[in-house]
């Protein structure tokens, strides 16, 4: 599998041991899939800010396109791991709030005018914590995609 590149106003990435780990990763045979998973060590996106949390995914394929992303937040860090969720999750034009005090995965499907906007990069942001103070955290992210002929996109 080959695995896309994030990067952004990270100030660290936490490892915590977990039993289950994606990696950002797109299957190549042109199914809609996400990433392969195995053992190893969880490591989460803590931002550099209190106000704002900015990633960057880039995509080194160029006959794939990216459909869609999930994204967990409430889950990695052990000591009042609530505190560190984000208000808001934006991708594009679109802003999807949180709940504060829950773990979750948001789904993220990105629309056609989206994924030809995303080619080769997807910019995802959040705004600061429902808990003021705190580094907003997003623990995981699986990025979905398909190659560009099974997506249609000399038609769009």
């Amino acid at each position: 599998s080959t695995k896309v590149q994030i990067t952004g106003d990270v100030a660290s990435r936490v490892p915590v041991p977990v039993p289950h780990v994606v990696d950002l990763a797109r299957k190549p045979n042109g199914a809609a899939g996400a990433a392969s998973g195995g053992v190893g060590v969880n490591q989460p996106f803590v931002s550099a800010h209190f106000d704002h949390l900015r990633l960057v995914i880039q995509n080194p394929i160029a006959d794939m396109c990216m459909i869609g992303v999930l994204v967990l937040v409430g889950d990695a860090l052990p000591d009042h791991l609530s505190d560190h969720i984000p208000t808001e999750l934006h991708v594009h034009d679109r802003v999807i709030p949180t709940q504060p005090g829950v773990k979750r995965w948001y789904s993220l499907p990105l629309t056609n005018e989206e994924v030809l906007l995303s080619d080769k990069e997807l910019v995802l942001s959040t705004l600061g914590c429902h808990t003021r103070g705190n580094l907003p955290t997003i623990d995981q992210v699986e990025v979905f995609a398909m190659r560009k002929d099974k997506f249609g996109w000399a038609e769009k």
